[in-house]
């Protein structure tokens, strides 16, 4: 008698859970670029720290040195047109000039003219150093003394000087050149430019006539001057005996009367002299008795 089969009937409900509905994982992937920085590979500085010295040189205070042409043609002196004393330049040194003249007697000074050994335009200056007239040793120098000399240069109404500070004699010369101007080509017929390249320079003017025997400055008076020329009617240069060899051309000796040594119309085959510049006129300064050569 088999029992019938009371087994109740599965019942579970069915499974109900939710499937997992978490949102895929989205987040992004770095996309950062890889670090790609070269590695540091700088040397290190290994420069030498700077051990020059500081240049302690001496700045040359030798003076420069120039010839009497040189100094001449500066602008300074070529040009001049002002009165009074002007200064060119300092601490110059002209190397082997020749001593020229004789001394000239120049009040509370020592003074020669001085030339560039050859001569030729330009060459030629006015010298000096303070001190009475034959005090010193640069008063003994005599003409034809050759000589370095240190100073400064100056004009003075524009006459062009060299104011001496040191010098020192190194030889001698036989003959001092000497430049043959026709007397037309310097003083009162001559450009300002032409007496300007002979000024303080040795030169020679050749068959001159005496045209005048009175010739008054800007004070009215005479200096014992006189005047040269081709004629006795032309006075072309005024000659002057200033250069301390005791004469005087002519004196005056009253108002209105004049003693004469030279009177016009003496002749002369030359006349040798150093140019000078002075109270606006050029005038050449003889020598002496000796210098000036009758026929």
């Amino acid at each position: 008698t088999t029992q019938p089969d009371t087994t109740q009937p599965d019942t579970t409900q069915p499974d109900t859970t939710q499937l997992d509905t978490m949102s895929a994982d989205t987040t992004q992937l770095d996309t950062m670029s890889a670090d790609t920085t070269q590695p540091d590979t700088t040397q290190p500085d290994t420069t030498q720290p700077d051990t020059t010295q500081p240049d302690t040189t001496q700045p040359d205070t030798t003076p420069a040195t120039s010839t009497i042409a040189q100094l001449n043609s500066l602008p300074g002196a070529k040009n001049c047109t002002a009165d009074g004393s002007i200064s060119l330049l300092k601490g110059v040194k002209l190397s082997g000039v020749v001593i020229a003249s004789p001394l000239d007697p120049i009040k509370g000074y020592e003074a020669f003219y001085i030339q560039d050994k050859g001569g030729g335009p330009y060459s030629g200056i006015y010298a000096l150093r303070a001190g009475a007239t034959g005090s010193t040793p640069f008063g003994q120098l005599k003409m034809g003394d050759v000589v370095d000399l240190v100073g400064n240069l100056e004009t003075y109404y524009c006459l062009t000087e060299f104011k001496v500070t040191s010098w020192n004699v190194v030889g001698a010369v036989p003959d001092i050149a000497v430049q043959v101007i026709p007397v037309a080509m310097i003083g009162e017929t001559a450009s300002a430019q032409n007496n300007e390249v002979w000024e303080g320079s040795v030169v020679r003017v050749d068959a001159v006539v005496v045209s005048s025997t009175v010739v008054l400055g800007d004070d009215g008076k005479g200096h014992g001057e006189i005047m040269v020329g081709q004629t006795s009617a032309d006075k072309s240069l005024i000659v002057t005996p200033h250069l301390g060899w005791g004469t005087t051309f002519s004196s005056n000796t009253g108002p209105g009367t004049w003693l004469v040594s030279v009177p016009v119309g003496t002749a002369y085959k030359s006349i040798t002299g150093v140019m000078r510049w002075s109270f606006g006129h050029a005038r050449l300064l003889p020598f002496g008795d000796a210098s000036m050569v009758k026929p």
